[in-house]
């Protein structure tokens, strides 16, 4: 049996963590973009229903937003298998959380009413940062703080203002980063 030398042992590591980072950025990307692009379609669809017909009820149109985020997770999810380490199943991990306290939130502000796009921006905001600090991507760390900022703005702005400034904030959050994890992935 030949044994390695130190810089093989190294080389090898690298590799690994390389392909490591490539397959959490191909499994991390594109929920960012599907998510982010559906909740910015349906906010403005919310938006500009309940502004321009005055009925409430256009509210109800944020049923969609669950459905259409997951078929198009799934429908563009890669071929490839996410390499399963611990950090890409504590990322499962928290996101699940975080998906149940969206809808419990969701579902509760057509009961009780209360400001639910604070506490949505703010839990995407802390899941996006988590997110980015897991897979050292200070870029999607950086732009989790945008949203921070804005769902506390959320707790001033009036009515149905928030909704496009919520929308803009997913849109600074979730978009741009999964756009720039997209180019960064095609460059390794």
């Amino acid at each position: 049996m030949q044994s390695m030398d130190p810089k093989d042992s190294l080389n090898i590591i690298g590799r690994m963590m390389s392909d490591t980072r490539r397959s959490v950025l191909l499994h991390s990307y594109i929920p960012f973009l599907t998510w982010g692009w559906c909740t910015v379609a349906i906010s403005l669809l919310v938006y500009f229903v309940v502004k321009f017909t005055g009925n409430t009820y256009g509210n109800l149109l944020w049923y969609i937003l669950p459905v259409l985020g997951i078929l198009l997770t799934r429908l563009f999810r890669p071929r490839q298998k996410l390499i399963k380490t611990g950090i890409s199943a504590s990322l499962k991990s928290i996101w699940w959380m975080l998906t149940v306290l969206l809808i419990c939130f969701s579902v509760t502000s057509f009961f009780i009413p209360f400001n639910v796009l604070f506490f949505i921006l703010l839990l995407l905001s802390i899941g996006s940062y988590v997110t980015g600090a897991v897979i050292s991507y200070t870029f999607l760390q950086y732009n989790s703080v945008a949203g921070f900022i804005v769902s506390f703005l959320l707790l001033v702005i009036p009515g149905l203002n928030k909704i496009p400034v919520f929308a803009a904030a997913v849109a600074v959050m979730m978009i741009v980063p999964g756009v720039k994890m997209k180019q960064d992935l095609d460059k390794l």
